[in-house]
């Protein structure tokens, strides 16, 4: 059997320098200063229209009560009312949403993580006594003022047997909300407790463009 060997031998001499190849940059070398300037020196968007401040304010409250029995608990039934409001503040003081709430609870043992107990509570919208009869709106004209709660301005309000899981923090001094039967637990109302009854009220200003049929 024959062995062939292949000896392959390097030179000996200097590498040259592959000029395609980059220098290592130097750690050394002056950073760029931040001359603290955005990308853009002016807004480069165009202009939509709606940066403009609201038409009119809106003076919204929330005002309630829990009554929770037995007498000093711990607590298994909650009865109550609540009243929804919305005043258009520049249009002569305008109720716009007017609302009467009755509410029912049953203790369901849940709650927010600084709950004293959790009710699952049910709502019912009671009809607005000076809106027309549905035989009698004429759905092609803009309502006169909130003949629904769904005509109301105010985000996630309560809907006609709608329930929702709630919660009431006296550490906190909060009624929290379950959202959307999320699991995630929102303060919704400031609230305090006296004896066997929770009371709460909460006021806000929104901004709106108009109202409808406004131009």
């Amino acid at each position: 059997m024959n062995i062939i060997l292949l000896l392959i031998s390097n030179g000996c001499g200097s590498k040259e320098t592959d000029s395609s190849v980059s220098a290592i940059p130097d750690d050394t070398q002056t950073q760029a200063e931040d001359t603290g300037l955005g990308w853009f020196s002016v807004d480069t968007a165009f202009d939509t229209g709606y940066n403009t401040p609201p038409a009119m304010n809106m003076l919204v409250t929330h005002t309630g009560e829990w009554e929770l029995s037995p007498a000093a608990g711990p607590y298994q039934i909650l009865i109550g009312e609540m009243s929804v409001q919305e005043i258009v503040v520049e249009n002569n003081a305008t109720l716009w949403c007017d609302f009467q709430i009755s509410l029912t609870g049953e203790a369901d043992g849940l709650g927010c993580p600084t709950c004293d107990f959790g009710f699952v509570v049910e709502f019912y919208v009671h009809e607005n006594p000076n809106a027309p009869d549905e035989s009698e709106m004429d759905m092609d004209e803009d309502p006169e003022f909130a003949y629904t709660i769904n005509d109301c301005m105010t985000p996630d309000l309560p809907e006609h047997e709608g329930l929702w899981q709630m919660g009431y923090s006296s550490l906190e001094g909060l009624i929290y909300l379950n959202y959307e039967n999320s699991g995630f637990w929102l303060p919704w109302y400031p609230a305090y407790q006296v004896n066997d009854s929770i009371y709460f009220d909460w006021e806000t200003t929104l901004g709106v463009y108009g109202l409808p049929g406004d131009d």
